[in-house]
């Protein structure tokens, strides 16, 4: 199993854990968890 794959099902089974540094970032991008969820399924993930 891909490293993507593993944290998509991660996703599915709810067995992840948001920082409260992270919860910060998505409010000061206005962004919520489902946000973040469906870039991950929908390979909208940016690369640097």
């Amino acid at each position: 199993m891909s490293r993507i794959q593993r944290i998509r099902q991660k996703i599915i089974d709810r067995d992840y854990f948001v920082s409260s540094h992270v919860e910060d970032e998505m409010l000061d991008d206005e962004l919520e968890r489902a946000d973040i969820e469906n870039a991950i399924f929908n390979d909208e993930l940016k690369r640097n």
